[in-house]
């Protein structure tokens, strides 16, 4: 986990299985309840995309529609009303429906929204505490923007781009087969043919992008991890910064890296909107060329009148179905980079703690303070090198503090190891200085 990005479980579905095995098994039970809540909500869609049909007749030819085996049924349940009547029953019912359907996709993103944002305190807060039961050595050999990246930056990612994205594909993927089901039901070689035909060329296009988003949103990763260490640098060293007379070249390095970091985002963007925006395209199309068929063929204005509302009916549920689904399918992908780096972390906390756990040394005794002057370190092109004076002191408990002159914040322009051990007869003391770029 050098620059925070693993190889391992690059598959499709080994980054399913780490990003899921990130949530408790309460979680992913409470993940399993909002599904069928969702499909509650598919099969009031699939019921407002059946209604279409009556509607329709009743609107173009009522009294073909009432020699057909649905119009004496509906006939039969409104008390023996004529087929003229129905009109307002059926608006009312469909009109009912539809707002029944927004309720449950409303409470279903709410849902969602407040199912991951609690996995996502819950994980943070798990992190947090692993990382405080690690051993301070190990602790100390990590730097605080990467640890703090860990705890904030890839945890919001995870909740954002693989919880939420996750299940929102699942809804997609429902509101999808839903509605599509009815066209199924009339005409099922034809619709099921165009079903898989329509979800082939979709799957064809997400996965035409899907390395290349990949690859960008773990480059625009390992730039935002360079942004941030430069900056903490940049305020931890600020006064020697004006001491050395060399702002302009900390200024010109962080520009740098930022507009680094906004390429890359805006073409990880741009590659994640190109597959629902090609979808939506390849939708309205195929609309368009159904309709040329229809009006080409042989069959009556009415037929033709109700297979395109029909249609258009379940094109205007399916295809922005299918452009949310490709478009979380996008997000899915910017998520790996950030689901394996928590998955290794986690390894590499765990298995540091089953190496050295924290309290099972002894502290040795008859610790001393020692101070180390003269320790420079020097800017790129600078005339004169800051100078650091460093001072570790310990109260002999185990408890130590280095300090660095009178700004503790110098401390962080070099990174220092040492070592300190104190023995009945004589003691000895060895310490390694390695100046950070």
């Amino acid at each position: 986990m050098k620059d925070g990005t693993s190889t391992k479980g690059a598959s499709r579905l080994g980054v399913l299985r780490r990003g899921l095995g990130l949530m408790t098994a309460r979680e992913r039970a409470s993940a399993l309840g909002i599904v069928a809540l969702m499909m509650v909500a598919g099969f009031v869609e699939s019921i407002v995309v059946a209604l279409v049909i009556p509607l329709v007749y009743v609107i173009v030819d009522p009294a073909t529609f009432a020699k057909t085996r649905i119009g004496q049924m509906l006939v039969d349940m409104l008390g023996g009303s004529s087929i003229d009547g129905m009109f307002p029953w059926l608006a009312a019912t469909l009109v009912a429906l539809l707002l029944l359907s927004g309720v449950l996709n409303g409470v279903a993103t709410w849902a969602v929204e407040t199912h991951s944002a609690r996995c996502r305190d819950r994980l943070a807060a798990d992190l947090l505490r692993r990382c405080i039961a690690a051993p301070y050595l190990w602790l100390a050999s990590h730097k605080t923007a990467v640890l703090t990246r860990h705890l904030f930056e890839d945890v919001r990612m995870w909740r954002r781009e693989f919880v939420h994205a996750f299940i929102m594909i699942i809804q997609s993927a429902i509101m999808i087969i839903s509605p599509a089901s009815v066209a199924i039901a009339l005409a099922p070689w034809n619709g099921l043919a165009a079903l898989v035909l329509v979800g082939a060329v979709c799957g064809w296009i997400v996965l035409l992008f899907r390395r290349a988003i990949r690859n960008n949103a773990a480059a625009s990763r390992r730039a935002s991890d360079a942004l941030m260490q430069t900056l903490l640098q940049i305020l931890g060293g600020i006064r020697e910064i004006k001491v050395s007379g060399r702002p302009a070249y900390f200024v010109s390095r962080f520009d740098r890296l930022h507009s680094e970091l906004n390429r890359l985002t805006v073409r990880t963007r741009l590659l994640g909107s190109a597959p629902a925006s090609l979808i939506n395209l390849l939708g309205q199309i195929g609309f368009l060329a159904t309709a040329l068929v229809l009006w080409s063929s042989d069959l009556p204005s009415t037929e033709i009148t109700v297979q395109l509302a029909l249609i258009g009916v379940v094109v205007s549920r399916v295809v922005p179905a299918f452009n949310r689904l490709a478009a979380n399918v996008s997000v899915l992908f910017k998520a790996a980079p950030f689901v394996e780096s928590l998955v290794d972390f986690i390894n590499e906390i765990d298995a540091v703690g089953e190496r050295t756990r924290a309290g099972n040394r002894p502290v040795p005794a008859g610790w001393r303070t020692v101070t180390l002057d003269d320790v420079t370190f020097q800017y790129p092109g600078a005339s004169r090198p800051a100078c650091v004076a460093l001072r570790s002191s310990s109260n002999g408990a185990g408890s130590t503090v280095l300090s660095a002159g009178r700004a503790p914040a110098r401390a962080r322009l070099s990174t220092f190891s040492w070592g300190l051990s104190s023995r009945r007869k004589g003691g000895s003391l060895s310490m390694t200085c390695r100046s950070a770029k």
